[in-house]
């Protein structure tokens, strides 16, 4: 479960936030102050705290009832693909008893032909050559069958992914409306398990030695906060291979480790943001793992 304000994953739920230190509110109303949010994300500040509560007070139906039509919807876009699959198959399972027929049918016309001349063993050797092609043709259409449907597979396990890593960059771009501090803590919470180092990557981010990073309070804030735009033409699958040229302090320890899950690759857009004004703009290739149906990235501070 996340905090609805700053998106960090909490082990379980309190009174206040510990990573924005902000009051929370009961579990069951998290995904209504999240919506909320998205559509008023001026509320995200203490002193809009009672307007914030007001608005999902008031809302709280229309809230529900929007994150529902979303999850239908979601449903009914599987349930249309599931019967397409199934109409393919269809018609190659009825393209297999056709051509099975005409086997038999051709098959019958020759053995008639060989027992009307007397040719007994031109008919048997018809026989093993009409049986040869049959089989031969099952075997095609059945492999044509699992590639068809192990293509479908991986296509929506593919699509599936890229809805789970454009909500975790939905989610860093949300956080860093909320400060530094709070994208860099949902940013580090979201990184591969083993492959960063975040005493040393806080210490990189935040400018302190790790001996004096005692806590977010005794840091300098991040120069900057950023928004990544994904391009979805260019998300795919990358080849799963020891992770090569890991030579920052802070991801050094991961080198030549293979990262398990499913692992993408996908060009993105990050622009950078000073005091809320505009400072860089870059493109580049970012690499993600989704393992366990939870999505991460290989970021490094360092």
């Amino acid at each position: 479960m996340f905090c609805p304000f700053c998106a960090v994953g909490l082990s379980r739920v309190g009174a206040i936030c510990p990573a924005c230190r902000t009051p929370l509110p009961s579990p069951e109303l998290f995904l209504a102050y999240e919506s909320a949010l998205a559509l008023h994300p001026e509320l995200a500040t203490t002193r809009n705290r009672s307007k914030l509560d007001e608005y999902v007070a008031e809302n709280k139906n229309h809230l529900e009832s929007k994150n529902s039509s979303q999850s239908e919807e979601v449903y009914h876009q599987s349930e249309g693909e599931a019967t397409k699959s199934q109409a393919s198959n269809f018609l190659l399972v009825l393209l297999l008893i056709l051509s099975l027929a005409l086997g038999v049918f051709a098959f019958h016309e020759r053995s008639i032909a060989s027992h009307r001349y007397g040719q007994i063993a031109s008919a048997r050797a018809l026989q093993n050559a009409a049986e040869k092609r049959a089989q031969s043709l099952q075997d095609q259409i059945s492999q044509q069958v699992q590639a068809s449907q192990s293509a479908a597979a991986k296509a929506n396990q593919i699509k599936s992914d890229l809805a789970l890593v454009r909500q975790l960059i939905a989610g860093s771009n949300k956080a860093a409306k909320a400060g530094a501090y709070a994208q860099f803590a949902y940013d580090v919470n979201h990184t591969y398990p083993g492959f960063l180092d975040k005493t040393l990557a806080r210490s990189c981010a935040l400018g302190r030695p790790p001996a004096k990073a005692d806590s977010y309070t005794q840091l300098v804030a991040p120069y900057s906060t950023s928004t990544i735009v994904i391009e979805d033409s260019s998300f795919a699958l990358s080849p799963a291979a020891p992770l090569a040229g890991l030579t920052a302090p802070d991801v050094v320890g991961f080198a030549g480790k293979i990262p398990e899950g499913n692992y993408y690759s996908a060009k993105v857009t990050q622009k950078d943001f000073q005091s809320g004004q505009l400072a860089s703009s870059q493109s580049y290739t970012m690499h993600f793992s989704v393992l366990n149906g939870v999505a991460y990235t290989f970021i490094s501070w360092c």
